[in-house]
């Protein structure tokens, strides 16, 4: 049961109410296993409501960005781009495509920073782990908070089952 006292991110104590929180976790980069979603009641102030949907980015789904931006750059530059040699195309406008579209993605998901109090841009509740009885019953889960305060309160009103190890509070 999370406490609904103050906002899970911000820590507001103003006009906080309890808002499901879709957490999800992907085995090995999501290139083995099934996605593992759960839902969960979280207390969010006004201003935090909207970073409850947002989950953070993965791996995979960076690098299939920066591979789609790579393609676009690229395609522009053979199709209007100067007549270059194969070698040029190779040695020059392939590395500068991707290099020009790593800095296009790492300053799109760096200027997504927590405004105000907040302590995190995206969900500040992320499911690192679960615990599993074969074929799939979840027998324990292991959360972690992004604001430290909130995770104490948390630990605090969940007790049993953090010393019963069904479940396990740490900070991201």
């Amino acid at each position: 049961m999370a406490p609904a006292d103050s906002c899970c991110n911000c820590g507001s104590t103003d006009k906080v109410k309890m808002t499901d929180t879709d957490l999800r976790r992907m085995p090995a980069m999501g290139l083995a296993g099934a996605e593992i979603k759960i839902v969960l009641p979280f207390p969010y102030c006004k201003e935090c409501v909207p970073s409850a949907k947002r989950r953070r980015p993965g791996a995979l789904g960076i690098l299939a960005i920066n591979s789609l931006i790579t393609a676009v750059l690229a395609m522009c530059w053979i199709f209007y781009g100067p007549l270059v040699s194969e070698e040029t195309m190779i040695y020059v406008v392939c590395p500068a495509s991707f290099l020009l579209s790593l800095i296009l993605v790492f300053g799109f998901y760096g200027m997504r920073r927590p405004s105000g109090s907040q302590t995190s841009y995206y969900q500040p509740v992320k499911l690192k782990n679960t615990g599993h009885k074969w074929p799939a019953d979840i027998t324990g889960l292991e959360l972690a908070f992004t604001n430290k305060p909130y995770a104490n309160s948390f630990t605090n009103a969940n007790k049993d089952a953090v010393s019963s190890n069904a479940l396990k509070v740490s900070n991201a």
